[in-house]
């Protein structure tokens, strides 16, 4: 089975549809694969995500501390 291309067809819950060369259900071995890789492809970029948030918060805490301070 070829498959030609996938696209996300809804966010929630994330739903994507795969064209293919057969109009036959794809084997189960198939989809798994397909499915497993989907999540570990997510995992990354949430982790991405994560540290990115975090060098943010500490560039920010870092700012923070260089302002002077004014007393009124």
């Amino acid at each position: 089975m070829k498959i030609y291309y996938m696209t996300q067809a809804s966010i929630r819950p994330p739903t994507f549809v795969v064209f293919t060369d057969k109009a036959d259900k794809m084997h189960f071995s198939a989809e798994r694969f397909l499915v497993n890789r989907l999540r570990d492809d997510v995992e990354r970029s949430a982790k991405r995500i994560a540290k990115l948030e975090q060098k943010l918060e500490q560039t920010l805490e870092q700012q923070r501390a260089q302002r002077p301070t004014t007393d009124s």
